[in-house]
């Protein structure tokens, strides 16, 4: 069982501002990263030096995308403590979902896998929102 007064403790403790700053600081890289490789992917491959060979962009969001699954699996341990991250998920799902949905429209030829992909996200987060109910998505807005 789950003692709620020490994960409130081990959230409010000493150094709860460091991890704070930390957790921000590593939000902020990994929004620069992303606006630097979606807006700026030329640039951006030839100032890191990145591999230019076909192999090198899946295995990259592949290692994003474990990162995200952990995620996912710890708020699933405890989605009453980690609500926010559900809010997240539900944002990160439906940008997913309309990222590949757009992307197998615009692209000519067989999509489906593209369009799969698009669907299963939003799916997710049409669920998400879907059990979380009204009252439930008062309470994430409250925690936001």
């Amino acid at each position: 069982m789950l003692d709620l007064l020490a994960v409130q403790d081990a959230a409010t403790g000493p150094n709860v501002h460091w991890l704070t700053a930390a957790l921000w600081a590593g939000a902020v890289v990994d929004v620069g990263g992303a606006i630097g490789f979606l807006f700026f992917a030329e640039r951006t491959e030839r100032a890191f030096q990145l591999p230019r060979e076909m192999t090198f962009w899946p295995q990259y969001a592949s290692v994003f995308l474990v990162v995200l699954a952990l995620l996912y699996a710890v708020t699933a341990r405890h989605p009453e403590l980690l609500l926010p991250n559900v809010g997240v998920a539900i944002v990160g799902r439906a940008l997913g979902g309309a990222f590949y949905l757009r992307r197998a429209a615009m692209t000519p030829g067989l999509q489906w896998p593209i369009a799969v992909m698009g669907a299963t996200n939003a799916l997710f987060a049409f669920a998400y929102i879907t059990i979380l109910g009204t009252s439930g998505l008062r309470m994430l807005w409250r925690t936001i």
